[in-house]
């Protein structure tokens, strides 16, 4: 264990010279969504979350929580796939809007874990758009309408947002960034 660990910190270690000397300038590729402050509460009817969770009963209630903030009228469906610990219970009780949770089925063959509960929620939105979510996921506030506004202005099928990971240790922080760069 300790020399596969070794290996993937100098692994990491060597990628910051090479990505720094790199001639695309990596650090000028960050695209950010920035909020419009003077944006008022988004009218969100037209968008359904979906949220697949199994075992989650840690994050969703902020998950959930934090999509309060988003504006108005926005549904969401939490997939409950076949969770242990309580994760369904939480969610219903951390929202107060139009939340849905479905108990996941069984996983048929052919298919794999998060996108078989993710094609279940879709069967039910019924919303023009759908943002997929994960369950560790705390959206700022007024994300979906900005997000929604960019679709629209201009004239985009698909809109995607990296999350800012939280980095803690000493060694998230350092293989991380290098991770991300490449994802």
């Amino acid at each position: 264990m300790w020399f596969f660990s070794t290996i993937l910190i100098i692994l990491g270690s060597l990628a910051w010279p090479v990505i720094l000397l790199l001639p695309w300038k990596p650090w000028s590729t960050r695209e950010r969504l920035d909020k419009d402050a003077s944006s008022q509460e988004a009218d969100v009817s037209d968008v359904t979350v979906l949220i697949p969770a199994r075992d989650e009963a840690e994050s969703i209630a902020r998950t959930v929580a934090a999509l309060e903030r988003q504006g108005k009228n926005l549904a969401v469906i939490v997939i409950d796939d076949q969770s242990s610990d309580g994760t369904a219970e939480l969610a219903k009780k951390s929202f107060r809007g139009d939340l849905r949770v479905l108990q996941g089925k069984d996983l048929p063959e052919g298919w794999v874990g998060k996108l078989w509960a993710l094609e279940q929620g879709r069967q039910l939105a019924d919303t023009e758009l759908i943002l997929l979510l994960d369950a560790d996921i705390e959206l700022a506030p007024r994300t979906i309408g900005v997000l929604k506004s960019k679709l629209k202005a201009e004239n985009l099928d698909l809109v995607s947002l990296m999350a800012e990971l939280r980095m803690q240790t000493l060694w998230e922080k350092i293989l991380s960034p290098t991770f991300i760069f490449f994802f």
